[in-house]
């Protein structure tokens, strides 16, 4: 399977669509578990950055037929992370 990371001005991060969200722990278990309707991969990680007063990193893979993204949020208690995807039809 290949992938391509999509830059920050990709068309793609702004599309309307359902996203869904999940909560890692550390060890990579799912912690929580929602999906955003009516949304776009920017306002969830703008969403998320702002729950994170230290900022996150974020990048985002074009698998075909899905979006998907992993946002790590900065700082030195952080103990999660965050996976964010968009099937594609």
């Amino acid at each position: 399977m290949f992938a391509i990371f999509l830059t920050s001005n990709d068309e793609r991060l702004d599309e309307i669509c359902t996203v869904k969200v999940e909560m890692l722990n550390a060890d990579g278990s799912v912690l929580d578990s929602q999906y955003h309707q009516n949304s776009s991969f920017k306002s969830v990680g703008e969403l998320i950055h702002n729950r994170n007063r230290d900022g996150v990193e974020m990048s985002v893979l074009d698998y075909g037929d899905e979006l998907r993204g992993i946002i790590t949020p900065l700082g030195d208690l952080v103990t999660h992370s965050y996976v964010i995807t968009k099937f594609i039809d």
